[in-house]
């Protein structure tokens, strides 16, 4: 998110939050999520969706309405997203920065930050994301990640033609 910017129903309406949270059917819910989270390539959607799926079982946990958890999955969904796309991401830096965005949307200081999450509300989340995210920082980040492609050409130096394979001995002629 860029500086300024504010999670709150950037990723879900309102209606879509709520409903969300008072859905049973784990299927549903992750359907949602699913159509949602938008990941490319699909085949490792599904991991993004599990993340997600208990990020909003942590706010059910914690009873947070459904403004609180839009800025909850969409701070999630952003660090992981900036995580899967930079190479040199660290696990301390990522910790740094959702600890900042969760800042932004827990301390009331317009135009700087908006106290959408309480302080219980956001050390519930960070819990949260140290104990899931965090601890296996690794494994998210190379199975979300973008596989680099090399396209290797080999070339001769100068474009000198490779010299001609050699006959078998029994061809040869003896040369005195």
């Amino acid at each position: 998110m860029a500086p300024g910017e504010f999670a709150t129903f950037t990723l879900f309406d309102e209606e879509t939050t709520t409903a969300l949270l008072r859905a049973v059917d784990e299927a549903e819910i992750k359907e949602t999520l699913l159509a949602t989270a938008a990941w490319e390539p699909a085949s490792r959607a599904s991991v993004v969706v599990e993340l997600l799926f208990y990020a909003l079982a942590t706010c059910r946990e914690a009873d947070m309405d459904a403004r609180k958890a839009s800025v909850v999955l969409a701070i999630v969904l952003d660090r992981v997203r900036a995580d899967a796309g930079a190479f040199s991401t660290t696990a301390s830096g990522s910790a740094a920065a959702f600890q900042a965005q969760l800042r932004r949307h827990s301390v009331q200081r317009p135009p700087q930050s908006v106290g959408i999450l309480s302080v219980a509300d956001a050390s519930t989340v960070l819990d949260w994301f140290t104990t899931t995210y965090l601890r296996s920082f690794h494994l998210y980040k190379h199975a979300l990640a973008a596989r680099p492609t090399l396209v290797f050409r080999q070339r001769t130096a100068g474009d000198v033609p490779p010299p001609r394979k050699a006959p078998p001995l029994c061809q040869a002629h003896q040369v005195s």
